[in-house]
């Protein structure tokens, strides 16, 4: 048997996972004034389409679009013990289990992650989950988890080290679970399905839970033409449609290693424009505008594109939010025609298109169940 002299070999796990930003829905006021005259709105058109006619998405967004899973034999084992271990927090929290989802998105981006040494929520390409998630045929609203684990080596390398892969998925869940943010997005009582991303290496594992509700149904899925937005459809699971929100994203661009490892959250974006309820006769808004606070993290778009990658075999410092305020419009739709669960709505949003300008559209499709407003929508309009 042959023994190294060399300094002794030994290695270190190490987990990082990342956040989403949270967001809110905003509250209307309404006063009354002297009987005016009902507003005409156009009749509901309902146009069956599986196509944003407007969605000129980036040309190489789509050309990468693959539906498929490349490795269906080796990982669905794998996938269902990670969508297992999922489900028995949940049912330890008297939570309803949560079913395998059929977007790929999540899949794709732990593959780019483990073949290209990054963690983040942003993809080389500049595009956002919800972005990824729409291109992928995503219509309801998406939350992303994402956690990688990795060993830092002392001593030299051991080349016949073999990590086991159900081993570091326990250590995933069970580090998300003790991380309050990613806690709360694992036990989300409103989640229907979740996306499982999942690829590794010898010692090494990207983990993607990109958890999605499924309460929409389009018969048009969100278009913007000519200025104007409109969607139909039906809600599902007793849920109204009660305020539309779009949010705004420079177009996606290629982005360094360096760049997105800076990042370690995500966010909607900018909001550009809440859309609500024509005004009923007699009655006029309070506000015609809406000063909205949130949180975002690291922008990659404002690091420089020379910034060195991070060391992936460190633990990273936690990211502090970044609190913004903007001033958002509100629009009054011109064509509001929401009852019980069917909705039909159309505004003119030519105003904001021409504020904002070419970039991402994301629509936020606000749902009342009685008790709770849900964003039930996480849809993203590219538009240039």
């Amino acid at each position: 048997m042959q023994v190294s002299k060399g300094p002794k070999r030994f290695p270190v796990g190490l987990g990082i996972a990342l956040i989403l930003m949270a967001f809110v829905l905003v509250a209307l006021a309404v006063i009354a004034v002297s009987p005016t005259t009902t507003p005409s709105f156009s009749k509901p058109t309902t146009v069956l389409s599986n196509e944003n006619k407007e969605i000129t998405t980036l040309d190489k967004a789509i050309a990468t679009q693959d539906t498929s899973n490349p490795q269906p034999s080796k990982t669905q084992p794998l996938i269902q013990y990670a969508l297992d271990l999922i489900n028995k927090d949940r049912s330890a929290n008297g939570l309803a289990v949560v079913t395998q989802g059929s977007n790929t998105a999540a899949q794709k981006h732990a593959e780019d992650m483990l073949n290209n040494s990054y963690f983040s929520h942003w993809g080389l390409d500049g595009m956002k989950p919800y972005m990824r998630y729409t291109l992928a045929g995503g219509l309801n609203y998406e939350a992303e988890n994402a956690f990688m684990t990795a060993i830092r080596w002392y001593g030299g390398t051991d080349p016949s080290y073999v990590r086991d892969t159900k081993v570091m998925l326990d250590e995933a869940e069970e580090s998300l679970m003790e991380s309050p943010g990613h806690r709360v997005n694992i036990l989300n009582k409103w989640h229907k399905n979740v996306n499982i991303g999942l690829a590794y290496g010898k010692d090494s594992l990207f983990l993607v839970q990109q958890f999605e509700g499924d309460y929409l149904s389009f018969s048009k899925v969100p278009v913007l033409k000519d200025g104007v937005f409109s969607v139909s459809g039906q809600t599902l699971g007793g849920f109204t449609v009660k305020q539309i929100q779009l949010w705004y994203d420079q177009l996606p661009h290629t982005l360094t290693l360096g760049q997105v490892g800076a990042t370690h959250s995500y966010d909607a974006g900018t909001p550009a424009a809440f859309i609500r309820p024509p005004v009923p006769a007699g009655k006029y808004y309070t506000e015609i505008e809406s000063l909205y606070p949130w949180e975002s993290g690291v922008d990659p778009y404002t690091v420089s594109p020379d910034t060195a990658p991070p060391d992936m075999s460190k633990t990273q410092d936690a990211e502090n939010p970044i609190s913004h305020q903007e001033i958002v419009k509100w629009v009054d739709a011109r064509q509001w025609n929401v009852s019980g669960s069917s909705f039909s709505i159309e505004a003119n949003l030519s105003q904001i298109l021409s504020k904002f300008g070419k970039g991402v559209y994301t629509v936020k499709i606000w749902g009342n169940s009685g008790t709770e407003n849900i964003s039930l929508s996480s849809y993203s309009i590219f538009h240039r």
